[in-house]
C-alpha cells in the first residue's frame, strides 16, 4: 500500500510540474507566489489528504468489522493518525515544492504565436 501511496503522490506531482507553463497567462494577471501555492494546494493536497482521510476511514472499518468476526484486538487508532499525519505532512511539504517551482517557472513565460 505505501508503493501504492507513493506512485500516487509521484504522478500527482508530476502531472502538474508537467502543466505549469501552462500557468504561465496567469502572471499577466498576478506573479505572487501565494497564488500558485493556492493552485498547488487545490490540486496536490487537496485529494491526498482527503485520499488519506476515507482511506484511514475505511481501514477502521473494514479492521473493524474483521476484529468483530474473530472476537479478538481493537482496531490502532495511532497508527491510523500516524499514517494520516504522515501524508498530510507529505501532501504539504509537496505543495510548498511544486507551488514555489511554478511561480519561479511562470515568471518566465512570455507569449508566444499560435
Amino acid at each position: 500500500m505505501t508503493i501504492l501511496a507513493l506512485a500516487g503522490i509521484l504522478a500527482a506531482t508530476g502531472i502538474f510540474l508537467s502543466q505549469i507553463r501552462s500557468l504561465g497567462v496567469l502572471t499577466t494577471y498576478d506573479a505572487r507566489t501565494r497564488l500558485y501555492l493556492g493552485i498547488a494546494a487545490w490540486n496536490l493536497a487537496l485529494p491526498l489528504i482527503v485520499s488519506a482521510v476515507i482511506g484511514a476511514l475505511v481501514a477502521a472499518f473494514l479492521g473493524t468489522l474483521a476484529l468483530q468476526i474473530r472476537r479478538t484486538g481493537e482496531v490502532s487508532v495511532p497508527v491510523l493518525s500516524a499514517a494520516l499525519l504522515g501524508i498530510a505532512a507529505i501532501a504539504i511539504a509537496l505543495t510548498l515544492l511544486c507551488g514555489t517551482t511554478a511561480a519561479r517557472a511562470v515568471r518566465t513565460w512570455h507569449p508566444s504565436k499560435d
